[in-house]
């Protein structure tokens, strides 16, 4: 079924599974900073691309992440969806197996795969038990290097794309986000849906497709990360056989543009329904920074779960009134967002409470009780992002293309710990200012005079 053209299958299914046997299990999961110590090592091929294998023995199940600097931000403005199609069509075939093969082979393997873009990145990712590990490791690079990009798969990727777009416009809190992204980043491209429009998405080419796979696909923006049970030197000699033939493309990677807000901006749209949609946003400083962690901390306190002032706030509310309340942070090479939202059907309402507990995050120093839960809270999920070796492998490239260094999760950690009340007030005084507000009202917009 498969024809792997110029490579020495066989050296390198032995070479592969001889890794399963280099390390015993472990029976419990290991910090990062202790798998990298007990096994790990990152090269750079002669062609750009990077190469990480990390020994974690926690369980049978071996994972790699394929990650891409070919995020959405790589869109041609009148093209926005172009990165989303470009990556799904990775799967949809490819010069020597149809899709229909491939997903039959990998389903009666019990391999899962997927594929996953930001604004930022493009992700390809395969996770199977050890046993198929090797076979799952060919089909991705079968993946990457020779996509057959075929005209009817495309068609069928654009309907899903289409249907998922509509499907997101159906959800207030995803419309208002897409609005709000707007009014942060104007002229910019965070402030383009991921998956485009119905419009761009229908425009697009086959030829288009490939050519941004061409212009964005190279080995100098590229890093493979496999996390699982196996001998690292032995799973990178594997895996410099097996994307020899990716192309060491010289890839234009694109410049960040500063973002600033000069002053408050605001939007009010209209949709059908009874309730109301509130998102108040702001920009924040860059993941890494000094104040990353207590602004962290601060949103935390502020909207995340139980024990935040907005849970407080609203807690008591009737729920056939108040649907949703809180706050997040949203990470981006180019941009960090703060968002606090709600949901009522009093949009003023909601629009006020929403102002005063900002203000007063600015003005009321949080309580020992209110700094260790926000830390708890983000402990918490800051481990639950990384319990299976695929969210590993997820993690570790982001921060290989975010330029970060691979103990930034030990390093964020020792500074969360570190937060203090104060912190937490001057990061609010310094951050939470010149918002930018969308309200979603329920029904039609105000007629306007002659």
């Amino acid at each position: 079924m498969r024809c792997f053209r110029n490579r020495d299958v066989k050296m390198v299914r032995q070479s592969i599974r001889r890794m399963r046997f280099a390390f015993p299990v472990v029976a419990t999961l290991v910090a990062m900073s202790a798998i990298a110590a007990a096994g790990m090592r990152q090269v750079q091929l002669d062609s750009g691309l990077t190469l990480i294998a990390i020994h974690d023995g926690w369980c049978d199940i071996s994972a790699v992440s394929v990650m891409v600097d070919a995020g959405s931000r790589y869109d041609p403005d009148e093209r926005g969806g172009l990165a989303q199609l470009t990556n799904e069509m990775l799967f949809e075939g490819t010069r020597d197996a149809t899709w229909e093969e491939i997903a039959d082979e990998l389903d009666r393997l019990s391999i899962r795969y997927g594929a996953l873009t930001s604004e930022d990145y493009a992700e390809v990712y395969i996770t199977s038990h050890e046993t198929e590990f090797d076979t799952a490791l060919e089909w991705l690079s079968e993946f990457m290097l020779r996509p057959a990009f075929d005209e009817e798969r495309l068609d069928r990727e654009k309907e899903i794309a289409i249907g998922s777009f509509e499907s997101e416009m159906n959800d207030a809190f995803t419309r208002t986000y897409h609005s709000l992204s707007g009014l942060l980043f104007p002229g910019h491209p965070y402030s383009r849906p991921v998956l485009g429009t119905p419009e761009s998405v229908r425009a697009a080419t086959r030829d288009e497709i490939l050519s941004f796979y061409e212009q964005h696909y190279g080995a100098s923006n590229t890093v493979v990360v496999v996390v699982g049970d196996f001998d690292v030197d032995e799973m990178v000699a594997g895996l410099e056989v097996l994307f020899a033939g990716y192309p060491a493309r010289d890839v234009r990677r694109r410049e960040p543009s500063p973002v600033e807000l000069e002053g408050p901006v605001g939007l009010n749209i209209y949709h059908e329904g009874e309730q109301g949609f509130v998102e108040i946003g702001f920009l924040g400083p860059e993941i890494g920074s000094d104040d990353y962690a207590a602004v962290q901390v601060m949103v935390s306190a502020l909207g995340d779960g139980s024990g935040s002032r907005l849970s407080g706030c609203f807690g008591d509310s009737d729920p056939a009134q108040l649907c949703v309340a809180g706050a997040f942070v949203s990470v981006r090479s180019e941009g960090v967002r703060l968002v606090a939202y709600a949901s009522s059907d009093d949009a003023d309402g909601t629009l006020q409470t929403l102002n005063e507990e900002i203000e007063g995050m600015r003005t009321v120093a949080v309580s020992a009780v209110e700094l260790e839960q926000a830390k708890s809270r983000i402990e918490t999920r800051f481990a639950a992002k990384t319990e299976t070796n695929r969210d590993k492998a997820s993690a570790i490239a982001r921060r290989y293309l975010l330029g970060l260094p691979q103990d930034f999760r030990e390093m964020y950690l020792d500074r969360l710990e570190s937060v203090t009340a104060d912190d937490v007030e001057r990061v609010a005084r310094t951050y939470l200012v010149n918002p930018a507000t969308v309200v979603e009202r329920p029904g039609e917009p105000p007629s306007r005079g002659i």
